[in-house]
């Protein structure tokens, strides 16, 4: 009942016994070269973020995001250093780039970041777990795999065996 609550968005107590209120529209005057507060009113950013959540499965809604994000390479990258030989030292910290899109009316509107992560009430973790697990084809088939392990302490098949013939035979 929490996980399904927690994925569609909706107020619940988590595994701590807190309560989690529902999943809302974070407000935010964007003044970004994108104009993203022009383009989309708080409504409409209520309306992509019930959506989002109202899919209530984690794999459908890391299709969604997969949808809205270009990833590629960077294109461009910052000198830091230049010697006087003329070698320049270019930045190695990030290797791709990703840009954001919001679909409103049946056309895609690029945002930034925050815009995005905001009006959909995501960290950048969501963002980055969607495009590690990213298939050729472009769907989320990452599994997800907690509780999959076999138990530590588990007695052995054969262990077993011999425990369960001494007591039969002891009968």
């Amino acid at each position: 009942m929490r996980k399904t609550s927690k994925l569609k968005g909706e107020a619940h107590i988590n595994s701590v016994g807190v309560s989690v209120p529902a999943e809302e529209v974070i407000p935010l005057n964007c003044k970004c070269r994108f104009k993203c507060s022009e383009t989309f009113s708080n409504d409409v950013r209520g309306k992509i973020c019930a959506d989002y959540y109202a899919m209530g499965d984690k794999f459908r809604q890391k299709d969604y995001l997969l949808q809205r994000l270009i990833v590629r390479r960077v294109q461009r990258r910052r000198i830091v250093s230049k010697e006087p030989s003329g070698i320049e030292t270019l930045s190695q910290t990030t290797q791709i780039s990703v840009a954001y899109y919001l679909e409103y009316q049946g056309t895609r509107h690029r945002v930034c970041q925050s815009f995005f992560l905001k009006t959909l009430c995501l960290s950048n973790r969501a963002v980055m777990t969607a495009t590690d697990g990213k298939t050729v084809s472009g769907t989320f088939s990452k599994m997800d795999f907690r509780g999959r392990q076999p138990s530590v302490n588990k007695t052995d098949d054969e262990h077993r065996q011999t425990v369960k013939s001494r007591r039969e035979s002891l009968l």
